[in-house]
């Protein structure tokens, strides 16, 4: 019932079948999958939710609670980013929200594929780059589109991350 209940929730959000694969209804299977694309997709349908507060609220805070607290201090995204964690032994992830220096909320996911002995080094990554959004100058309006733009990059977890804020552009603009 639960694998049924997540690809219908899913399609109910125009996330393509394509981008994802339901193996179990506890999302704990290493063959389940989506990609950084649904997952913004899924962020933007969460942020039009009339109990977006609750859910919002919900998730860890950086540097302040659960599993970011020890992680982005003193970085322009502690207290200000919102996320949901994820670990396996072979990939860590972190996806949600943050804002921007001139007050776009911006929907994130980072999904890395690592060797286990890397997850440090795919933690600083992550964290430089969550920090590096909520320092940014977001061009535009403050509009929510909830069709992400794509923009993804392969990079190495041991690779120097740019730190220049306005090369960065959303994938979600609320």
């Amino acid at each position: 019932a639960g694998v049924r209940l997540s690809r219908a929730t899913l399609a109910s959000m125009d996330i393509p079948a394509s981008s994802f694969v339901i193996d179990d209804g506890s999302g704990l299977s290493y063959l389940d999958r989506l990609t950084p694309h649904g997952i913004v997709r899924l962020l933007g349908c969460m942020y039009q939710r009339p109990d977006f507060a609750a859910y919002y609220d919900s998730l860890a805070i950086a540097g302040k609670d659960g599993t970011l607290a020890e992680r982005m201090r003193n970085t322009p995204a502690a207290g200000n980013a919102h996320a949901k964690t994820g670990y396996l032994n072979v990939a860590t992830s972190l996806s949600g929200y943050v804002r921007s220096a001139n007050g776009h909320l911006l929907a994130f996911s980072l999904l890395m594929a690592i060797d286990p002995t890397q997850w440090q080094q795919a933690h600083d990554a992550q964290d430089a780059i969550v920090a590096t959004l909520a320092d940014a100058t977001v061009p535009g309006a403050r509009v929510l589109r909830v069709t992400p733009t794509r923009r993804q990059q392969i990079m190495s977890s041991i690779a120097a991350v740019h730190t220049v804020g306005s090369a960065l552009q959303p994938c979600v603009e609320p």
